[in-house]
């Protein structure tokens, strides 16, 4: 089973509907290719899609309806419109889904309220995590500003530390960053710039001893000062 993350997002055009795309790299691996008609059955926060040899013959009765597979941006693409035909118990825009991907098989699930969420990467083999944007700028992580990693099991704070404008006390607000890490055995982080965003990157060593692995769903809540990962497991069930 291969993870991925999605959100629903709402039409501002009549029928003023919402919709969720998939445009993974694994819809083909898994048979889902252009113009392949797909089973989309509705469940408690979340949905399936099945081939039509994998779902009850009499799925219209049970609210379910057939989509096809398209072709978007040079890669296969799924389009689900939500509307009066195809209604989602517990789902809404703005709410984030799980996909998992399986051969004839996609499932999604509702996942918990959060400000964003990623999907862990890998880089030299080991895993690897890099939070981009603006909302980091937001949460106090500006470029060149300092702060700490923390970790447990499946959790990872990352502290902002306020290095101030004056050169003397940025030096002794750095000097105490540092001291108060090495007794605490936290580790530092630099915040820096890409292009036109802010970029912190998760090194390996800590996101494998807070116990996040290379596919695992990672949910990301901020607020001034802190931004907390946490692993989100995702049950699927038939």
């Amino acid at each position: 089973m291969k993870n991925w993350v999605t959100r629903i997002i709402a039409i501002k055009k009549p029928h003023y509907r919402t919709k969720t795309r998939l445009d993974a790299l694994w819809l083909p691996e898994n048979g889902f290719v252009d113009g392949v008609e797909l089973v989309a059955m509705p469940h408690l926060d979340g949905f399936s899609l099945d081939l039509p040899g994998n779902a009850a013959s009499d799925y219209e009765k049970c609210g379910g309806k057939l989509v096809r597979v398209g072709f978007h941006d040079k890669k296969h693409s799924l389009t689900l419109n939500f509307g009066k035909n195809f209604r989602v118990p517990g789902c809404e825009a703005g709410d984030f889904l799980a996909i998992g991907y399986e051969p004839g098989r996609i499932r999604a699930k509702k996942l918990p309220e959060a400000h964003k969420y990623y999907i862990i990467g890998h880089a030299n083999h080991v895993p690897f995590l890099q939070l981009i944007g603006n909302w980091l700028s937001d949460a106090g992580f500006e470029p060149c500003e300092m702060g700490t990693f923390a970790y447990t099991r499946h959790k990872i704070c990352i502290q902002h530390w306020n290095a101030g404008c004056d050169l003397a006390e940025s030096m002794d607000k750095i000097a105490e960053m540092v001291r108060f890490a090495r007794s605490q055995r936290w580790q530092i982080v630099q915040a820096k710039k890409n292009q036109h965003y802010t970029v912190l990157d998760i090194p390996g060593y800590i996101l494998m001893n807070a116990g996040f692995a290379e596919g695992d769903i990672c949910r990301v809540c901020c607020e001034k000062g802190m931004v907390t990962l946490e692993k989100v497991p995702v049950a699927w069930t038939s």
